[in-house]
């Protein structure tokens, strides 16, 4: 898994994800959910007509529960990491 900062408004951190060794999904992005929480936007394709379809997503709400609960962590880890090294600074 790979997290870059994001634009610290709307999106948090995007996020490369790869499944099993297998298979690799670009351009996640972690957001602002409601109520304080998170939410993990899947990569879209623009359509000439203006309409937007889903590149890649989880198929079942376990599948998506699994994903959210690992890049979540990740993304919780990597941001006490990085508060705590401003504080040594």
């Amino acid at each position: 898994m790979r997290l870059l900062e994001g634009d610290g408004e709307r999106v948090l951190a995007r996020v490369s994800i790869v499944l099993d060794d297998m298979i690799g999904i670009h351009g996640l992005a972690i957001l602002p959910g409601h109520r304080g929480g998170l939410h993990l936007a899947f990569p879209r394709h623009s359509h000439s007509d203006g309409s937007k379809r889903d590149t890649a997503h989880p198929v079942n709400s376990e599948t998506r529960a699994y994903i959210e609960r690992i890049v979540f962590g990740a993304y919780r880890d990597g941001k006490a990491a990085v508060s705590s090294n401003k504080r040594e600074a």
